[in-house]
């Protein structure tokens, strides 16, 4: 891997924000992703020093569109490695995702036909889309009857689907977002003013967030009892005050939606458009080469921060890498969670070691892990806490790749974050117990 030497001296070099991460006067690397700064020192190596943006030492496997929330609210899509927001303004930090496509067709206008209505029409207006484009309103039947808008597709039996959608409030603000009876029961409300969500039924999963620049997401997440074709797959009904999906409208008071989106997975990922034929957004898959960053043979320490959407539902087939360092020789270690957090490691093809580092949080919570470890022993703290951990077999000369937010025992592409990575730093040796507890406290 070539590596771009320092050439950016736009903030001081003693106090960029990614040399405070790794400790100045230390050497290993640093990856910041709440101020998108990374900082890589080798004393062996003085000409490869780095300090600049991870967009220009990262390895990227493919450049998916992603739509990302700025600290104003509003969504704007980029190629490049970006800082995610909450709606609040707050930084989360990278958006690790895998794989995903948007089932549903012409997400972007919903005056297309392929959008069957009943009793309402969609207006073009003057009001901002999350991503600052023009929003549709979705106006309401004049009369008594039902106020709804869906769009057929097709479901395999024992899939999870999760349905989302932005809505924000207009004349009208309580809507029932629900799937066809091949979800049943998916059914929720949501009152868009004051931003509350209540499942009417027992789907697997819910949420609503926001509000981004006025907007919610809401989500829902069903498993289809069903395989073939349905004539709704995905439903929305403007309803009255007390949620009712049959009222007297006026024809012209209503609510605005945006993004649309059906994907296979138990969690709602960020936006993808589809037109014509269905959106797809590649994983997000970051490595950088062994060449790039201190000798392991000593030992080595990686401490990450990090946030995964619903860790609960992360299996052994299908983890939720954090980091993975991978070699010749089929040796790999990784942290992930599965039905815990877990230390996993392989050595020279040998079936997989694991060790448990403790209950899975709550989804979306951040929490600091470090692991020391080399072929002989392994120590962790979680959280500023020590976590008792057996030696994890691994070969870290034979190390070729390190893995950012993904798996490397099991192919990476099968084991992604689906989530945030605020900061990860490899240190090339063994710290001490204290060491990691400071490392992972506050």
């Amino acid at each position: 891997m070539t590596i771009i030497p320092y050439i950016d001296r736009t903030a001081p070099f003693p106090l960029d924000p990614a040399i405070r991460l790794l400790g100045k006067g230390s050497e290993g690397l640093a990856l910041d992703f709440v101020h998108m700064r990374a900082y890589m020192r080798d004393r062996s190596k003085p000409e490869d020093a780095f300090l600049g943006d991870p967009n220009d030492l990262l390895i990227r496997a493919g450049a998916p569109v992603k739509y990302l929330a700025g600290k104003e609210g509003l969504f704007s899509t980029d190629t490049r490695l970006r800082t995610d927001h909450g709606a609040d303004g707050s930084t989360l930090g990278l958006l690790i995702e895998e794989e995903r496509t948007n089932l549903l067709l012409h997400t972007m206008d919903f005056t297309h036909s392929l959008w069957r209505k009943e009793g309402v029409s969609f207006s073009a207006t003057a009001v901002p889309a999350p991503d600052g484009s023009l929003a549709f309103k979705m106006n309401e039947r004049a009369g008594y009857g039902s106020s709804r808008v869906d769009q057929g597709g097709t479901v395999t039996a024992g899939t999870t689907y999760t349905l989302s959608v932005f809505a924000r409030a207009g004349e009208r603000s309580k809507l029932e977002m629900r799937t066809g009876t091949w979800g049943w029961p998916g059914r929720i409300l949501v009152d868009l003013e004051n931003g509350t969500l209540t499942p009417i039924s027992a789907p697997d999963h819910c949420t609503i967030s926001g509000p981004f620049a006025g907007w919610y997401r809401l989500s829902l997440t069903v498993t289809s009892s069903t395989t073939g074709n349905v004539t709704q797959f995905f439903v929305l009904h403007i309803t009255d005050e007390n949620g009712g999906i049959s009222y007297q409208g006026d024809g012209a008071s209503g609510l605005y939606l945006w993004g649309p989106q059906v994907e296979v997975g138990t969690n709602p990922s960020s936006h993808i458009p589809s037109q014509e034929v269905q959106g797809v957004r590649a994983a997000d898959l970051l490595t950088i080469g062994a060449t790039a960053f201190p000798l392991l043979e000593g030992g080595a320490t990686i401490v990450a921060e990090f946030a995964s959407m619903r860790p609960g539902i992360a299996t052994q087939q299908q983890p939720a890498g954090i980091w993975g360092f991978s070699g010749a020789g089929m040796n790999a270690t990784d942290l992930r969670y599965e039905n815990s957090l877990k230390l996993v490691g392989r050595q020279d093809s040998a079936a997989p070691i694991q060790h448990d580092l403790g209950v899975l949080p709550p989804e979306g919570i951040f929490e600091t892990v470090a692991i020391a470890l080399d072929g002989q022993q392994s120590r962790a703290s979680r959280n500023g806490e020590a976590v008792s951990v057996g030696s994890v077999p691994c070969d870290l000369s034979a190390t070729t790749l390190l893995n950012i937010g993904s798996t490397a025992v099991h192919p990476a592409e099968s084991g992604v974050l689906n989530g945030h990575l605020r900061s990860l730093v490899l240190i090339p040796r063994l710290l001490s117990d204290a060491e990691l507890r400071a490392r992972t406290s506050g």
